[in-house]
C-alpha cells in the first residue's frame, strides 16, 4: 500500500526494504530452522533483519485487528495496540527482558531485570541526567557544531561528525575524553558483531558459527577495555563503576560502559540522519527549519514538530522483545510462561486509533504541533520503568545535533525511495541518494 503525500514527502512501502531480495523472508520465529553451510554471509544477514523491520511497517496502519485475534511474525506474537504496549512496558516482573545471544557482548542495565538491572542504573543514571540539564544546552550545540565544522561536505562526513560529537558528550558525561578515531573504529565492529548475534537469535547457528560470533563479541568488549584502563581517568572511572556494583557477581565495568556507549551514540546519530533524510526530500520544509533555527528564538515548534514526527515514523529501535515470566492473559491473549513477544515501536507509532493517516509522513502533524497527541501512542524512548534513562540527554542531543547541522549544511534528494539499515537501531541505508552543500 503506497504511503500517502504530505508536505510533497510520499514513499511506498513496498520500497521500504533496501532491495527485492531482502523482502523474501516473511516472519522467521527465534531459532526456527537450522541452515545447512555457511550463512554468515553479511548480506543474507542484513537481508533478512532488514525484513523484519520490513513485516513490521507493512502490518502498522491498519484497522484495529484486537477483536481478530493477535498479529503474529513466526510464532512471535506481536502486540502494537498503544495500551498492550503501555501495559507491558509497565509491568517489568512479568514482561523480563531477554537479549538471547546479544548477551554474549556482556551485561548492563540494558539486559537485566530485577535488583541487578536497578543497581546497574544507578551507575549511570545520574551521570545522564546532569548532562541533560538545559544549562548544557549551548555547550552541546557547540560540540556538534565544531565536530561538524571540520568534517568533509558528505552524508558520509557528517554522519562521522555527528558520531564524534555524540561521543564526545558521552564521554564529558562521565568526566573523561574521548579517543574518537579508535573509539569509533570499535564501535563500528560492535555494530556487526551486534547484527550476527541478532540474527543467531533468530536462524539457529552451527556450534562454530556461535562460538565464532562470541568469540568475536569478546574480543571488541576485550579491546575496549584495553583502550578504556589505559587511561587513568577512565579507569578510575572504571573503579566507580565496580564499587557501586560490588553485589553483582562477575560484574564488568566495561561491558556496562561499553552497552551504554553504543546504545546512547547509535540512536542519537540514527535519528539526526533520518531528519536529514526527510529534509532532503522537502526543500521547502527544509527551509522553514532552516529560517527558525537561524532566527535564534527560543522557541521553534515547526522543528520540534519534525523531529517528533521523524521519530515517530522511523523510531530509532523498532521493536522489542520480551518474555513472559508468568502464564497470563493479556487484551484476550492467552500468554504462556516463557513465551517471548514481539512490542513493535513501529506498529505504536502508526496505529490509526490514534494517529490521523498514521502511514503519512507528516512534517507538520498536528497532533504534535497542537501538543494533543496520547503519550502512550509515541514512545521514541519506550515507556515505563524500563524506559531509556539517557531519554533527556537523548532529546537534547538531537535537538542541537539538527540545529547545528542545518545551520552549516544544505540537503537534497534524488529520489523518494527509503531504504534503511537495522542493526538494534534503524538508520538510513548508506548510499541513499543524498546529496549535500555547505551553506
Amino acid at each position: 500500500m503506497p504511503l500517502r503525500r504530505a508536505n510533497n514527502f510520499t514513499a511506498s512501502l513496498s520500497r521500504l526494504c533496501n532491495n527485492s531480495a531482502h523482502c523474501r523472508l516473511r516472519g522467521t520465529p527465534p531459532g526456527a530452522f537450522r541452515h545447512g553451510g555457511r550463512v554468515s554471509d553479511p548480506t543474507q544477514i542484513e537481508g533478512m533483519l532488514n525484513n523484519l523491520v520490513y513485516n513490521l511497517f507493512a502490518q502498522s496502519g491498519q484497522d484495529d485487528r484486537r477483536g481478530a485475534g493477535p498479529k503474529e511474525i513466526g510464532n512471535l506474537v506481536v502486540f502494537d495496540h498503544p495500551e498492550s504496549v503501555d501495559k507491558i512496558a509497565k509491568a517489568p516482573a512479568l514482561f523480563r527482558k531477554n537479549f538471547s545471544l546479544i548477551s554474549a557482548l556482556g551485561f548492563s542495565r540494558f539486559n537485566t531485570n530485577d535488583d541487578e538491572w536497578a543497581t546497574r542504573r544507578a551507575i549511570t543514571q545520574d551521570r545522564y541526567l546532569a548532562a541533560a540539564k538545559p544549562a548544557h544546552n549551548q555547550s552541546v550545540h557547540d560540540i556538534f557544531a565544531a565536530c561538524l565544522a571540520g568534517c568533509e561536505t558528505s552524508l558520509a562526513g557528517i554522519q562521522q561528525g555527528l558520531f564524534a560529537g555524540a561521543m564526545t558528550i558521552f564521554y564529558r558525561a562521565f568526566g573523561l575524553a574521548a579517543e574518537v578515531r579508535p573509539t569509533a573504529a570499535l564501535l563500528d565492529r560492535v555494530r556487526v558483531v551486534l547484527r550476527r548475534l541478532q540474527y543467531y537469535s533468530w536462524v539457529t547457528p552451527t556450534n562454530a558459527e556461535r562460538n565464532s560470533a562470541i568469540g568475536d563479541a569478546r574480543a571488541v568488549v576485550a579491546d575496549f577495555g584495553a583502550q578504556i584502563m589505559a587511561d587513568r581517568q577512565a579507569a578510575a572511572e572504571m573503579d566507580r563503576f565496580s564499587e557501586q556494583a560490588s553485589e553483582i557477581e562477575g560484574f564488568s565495568p566495561i561491558e556496562e560502559f561499553v552497552m551504554n556507549l553504543f546504545a546512547g551514540i547509535e540512536t542519537t546519530v540514527t535519528t539526526v540522519l533520518w531528519v536529514l533524510d526527510r529534509l532532503g526530500a522537502n526543500q521547502k520544509v527544509q527551509e522553514r527549519v532552516h529560517d527558525e533555527i537561524s532566527g535564534d528564538r527560543p522557541q521553534t515548534p515547526f522543528t520540534d514538530c519534525f523531529i517528533n514526527e521523524t521519530m515517530r515514523y522511523f523510531p530509532p529501535i523498532p521493536f522489542l522483545t520480551r518474555e513472559v515470566s508468568t502464564s497470563t492473559d493479556l487484551d484476550g491473549t492467552a500468554l504462556r510462561a516463557g513465551q517471548l513477544v514481539m512490542l513493535s515501536v513501529v506498529g505504536v507509532h502508526q496505529h490509526p486509533e490514534f494517529w490521523e493517516n498514521p502511514r503519512t509522513f507528516d512534517a507538520s502533524r498536528k497532533e504534535f504541533i497542537d501538543n494533543s497527541f496520547d503519550r502512550r501512542a509515541f514512545i521514541p524512548f519506550l515507556t515505563g520503568p524500563r524506559m531509556c534513562g539517557g531519554a533527556r540527554l537523548g532529546r537534547l542531543e538531537v535537538e542541537q545535533a539538527v540545529r547545528a547541522v542545518v545551520r552549516q549544511f544544505a540537503f537534497a534528494r534524488a529520489d523518494d525511495i527509503i531504504r534503511f539499515d537495522y542493526a538494534l537501531a534503524l538508520r538510513p541505508a548508506s548510499g541513499m541518494s543524498v546529496t549535500v552543500s555547505r551553506r
